[in-house]
C-alpha cells in the first residue's frame, strides 16, 4: 500500500459510531514489496481518525505484522479516536528490522482528544515477546499530544524501541514501562 495520494489506509469514523471493530494486518505500507526501500505515501501510513473506535493494527503473530515507512507524515496516527490497539509492526524498518526507512513524522501519535487507546501490548495481560513495535522515527517514537488527549498507555519494552546513532547504525536502547498518558524516555533520534 505505497505510493498514493493521501494516507496509506485511512479509517474515517466521520463521526459515525458504527465505525469500529477493524482490523489492519500483514500488510506493507509505504515501502516496495520486499520491504527495502521507500515508495511513501505523501500523509501517514496508517491514520485512525474522527470516532473510528476498536480498531487493531498488527497483532502477536509475525503474519499480522504491519510494515510501515517511507511515509511523510506518521507512520500512524490515531486522532479524536479511542480504544484502538497498535501492537506487533515494525514501524520506520525494513522486513529484518536491520535498515532503517523512517517515516518523516513520529512513528505513533496519538492526538486532538484519542482516549484510552494502548501501544505495545494486546492487553491480555500477558507479556508476550511479539506484542511489542519494532520503531525507527525520524522524529518521536511515540508522540502523545492535544488538549483532551488523555487515557492513553504506552507499554515499551526492550524490544519496542531502536534508534539510528549519528553514524547510522541501529542500536537497540532500555526504555521502562510507561504508563498513562506520557512518554517518559520518548527517544528523539538521528534523521538517516
Amino acid at each position: 500500500i505505497s505510493g498514493n495520494t493521501g494516507h496509506g489506509i485511512l479509517i474515517d469514523g466521520n463521526a459515525n459510531a458504527a465505525t469500529t471493530n477493524n482490523t489492519i494486518q500483514g500488510n506493507t505500507i509505504g515501502l516496495n514489496a520486499a520491504a527495502s526501500a521507500a515508495i511513501g505515501n505523501p500523509n501517514d501510513g496508517i491514520r485512525i481518525h474522527n470516532g473510528a473506535n476498536n480498531t487493531t493494527i498488527g497483532g502477536s503473530s509475525t503474519a499480522a505484522r504491519n510494515l510501515i515507512g517511507g511515509n511523510s507524515s506518521d507512520g500512524i496516527e490515531i486522532s479524536n479516536a479511542s480504544s484502538n490497539r497498535v501492537f506487533g509492526n515494525r514501524i520506520g524498518t525494513n522486513l529484518a528490522g536491520s535498515v532503517a526507512i523512517v517515516n518523516n513524522g513520529a512513528g505513533i501519535a496519538i492526538t486532538t482528544g484519542s482516549t484510552a487507546n494502548s501501544i505495545g501490548t494486546d492487553l491480555d495481560g500477558n507479556n508476550d515477546a511479539l506484542e511489542g513495535n519494532l520503531i525507527v522515527a525520524g522524529a518521536s517514537g511515540v508522540r502523545i499530544a492535544n488538549a483532551g488527549t488523555s487515557g492513553n498507555t504506552t507499554l515499551l519494552r526492550m524490544q519496542d524501541w531502536i534508534y539510528v546513532d549519528p553514524r547510522g547504525r541501529l542500536v537497540r536502547t532500555r526504555v521502562p514501562f510507561v504508563s498513562g498518558n506520557s512518554v517518559k524516555h520518548r527517544l528523539r533520534v538521528a534523521a538517516v
